[in-house]
């Protein structure tokens, strides 16, 4: 699909949702899915907003799942590592496949997201963020990355759509150095 394909990109009833500040965060609406056929959304859109007492919320709240809202639970740790290694379970996020209506872009493996309203990873927080990470969940990273070059030609900004035409500084070959730093040279070799 194209950007203009996804109503909660473009198209009048993303202009009205973002001009009139439904949600206090632009990005609360870009991030929805919508319920059913996008096509019938706009025509039952098109057809209410001339009604008297249209209410622009109710509507989008009817016809979306809006994305949760998320507060990470600070982890009770004694020290300052403690404190990180507990947030790494809650910044990890399980890939689940994604409809082809909703802007996140599917990754075969799970990611790790800033936290609070960023719910997708980000290619350059990657490589700064793999210092930190286990083994593992670096190899994951590479591989989720791998398959966004596989998909775009290069890793958009990060896994939506609506990043899907910008990247960030170029971070995958310190990504397989890393790896190669750790005695993955095998492994990096398959993506270099």
């Amino acid at each position: 699909m194209k950007l203009k394909d996804y109503i909660q990109l473009s198209g009048p009833l993303f202009e009205a949702v973002q001009l009139r500040q439904v949600f206090p965060d632009g990005k609360t609406f870009v991030d929805a899915t919508p319920k059913g056929d996008p096509k019938e959304i706009l025509e039952a859109y098109a057809r209410e907003t001339e009604t008297p007492g249209f209410n622009l919320k109710a509507f989008v709240l009817q016809h979306f799942d809006l994305p949760k809202e998320e507060s990470l639970p600070l982890p009770n740790a004694q020290t300052m590592e403690d404190y990180i290694k507990a947030l790494w379970p809650l910044l990890r996020r399980e890939m689940k496949a994604s409809s082809e209506k909703s802007t996140l872009i599917s990754l075969p493996h799970p990611h790790i997201v800033p936290g609070g309203r960023f719910r997708e990873c980000f290619y350059w927080d990657s490589y700064f963020t793999a210092l930190g990470l286990p083994l593992p969940i670096i190899k994951e990273m590479v591989e989720n990355f791998a398959s966004l070059i596989e998909r775009f030609g290069m890793i958009p900004n990060g896994n939506r759509v609506y990043f899907a035409t910008r990247s960030q500084p170029p971070d995958f070959s310190h990504l397989l150095t890393l790896l190669i730093e750790k005695g993955e040279e095998p492994f990096a070799r398959l993506f270099a």
